[in-house]
């Protein structure tokens, strides 16, 4: 079988190029918090290094794995190491030769139009090899991302230490809503419900004690 890399002519401008790929990128209706949390950080990494010159060292965990639970790890690292530091390493730098050749044949890109993308659109094309196959798979997604979690106990919360458990609360309900966001780029169809035994609220509720969810949900 012919190389990707045997048919990269960079023949055109790169802006035509760039219009090509975007058009293969199917947009959300509306920007996810996953997509603004990011680009809030390109931004800031890009003031810094025009205005600081900051020498940190450039992020260098790969992704490896094409399914959300490893996307979502290796995101989140990355997009705190952007934070933290104010330095930019551009996502498609930092991806195994197998995704890339996936992306690549997957999408008809050549290797020029795939180091173009912008962050925001590489996410896309990541999220569009993760479909799920109906409601039921999405709710089996977000119990492998979400519902392994350790399960948050209330048998010993007292008014000294409830704040500790509030923000294990809190800290649940961020990851929750990264997992959903991250799904709903190319997932939107198969939404589950909320109730029911694999129901979004069902999940979201499956790591946090029984005895305190059941208190919530009578006041």
């Amino acid at each position: 079988m012919p190389n990707v890399h045997d048919f990269y002519m960079p023949e055109t401008p790169a802006i035509k190029k760039r219009n090509k790929t975007t058009s293969r990128v199917k947009k959300s209706r509306r920007e996810s918090r996953l997509i603004t949390g990011m680009k809030y950080n390109i931004t800031r990494a890009n003031m810094s290094q025009v205005h600081n010159m900051k020498t940190a060292e450039a992020f260098s965990l790969r992704l490896t794995q094409l399914n959300p639970k490893s996307f979502l790890y290796w995101f989140t690292r990355w997009n705190e190491h952007m934070h933290r530091t104010g330095v930019f390493t551009a996502p498609t730098s930092l991806v195994s030769d197998d995704i890339r050749e996936i992306l690549l044949q997957n999408n008809d890109m050549s290797l020029e139009e795939f180091h173009e993308l912008e962050p925001d659109d590489f996410i896309q094309l990541v999220a569009n090899e993760i479909k799920c196959r109906s409601k039921l798979h999405y709710a089996d997604i977000m119990l492998d991302c979400y519902g392994r979690m350790e399960k948050l106990s209330f048998d010993h919360v007292v008014p000294s230490n409830h704040r500790e458990f509030l923000q294990g609360v809190f800290k649940r309900r961020t990851y929750f809503y990264k997992v959903f966001e991250f799904l709903n780029l190319s997932n939107a169809d198969h939404i589950p419900p909320m109730k029911g035994e694999k129901g979004l609220a069902t999940i979201f509720m499956s790591t946090i004690d029984k005895s305190y969810c059941n208190q919530v949900l009578l006041e």
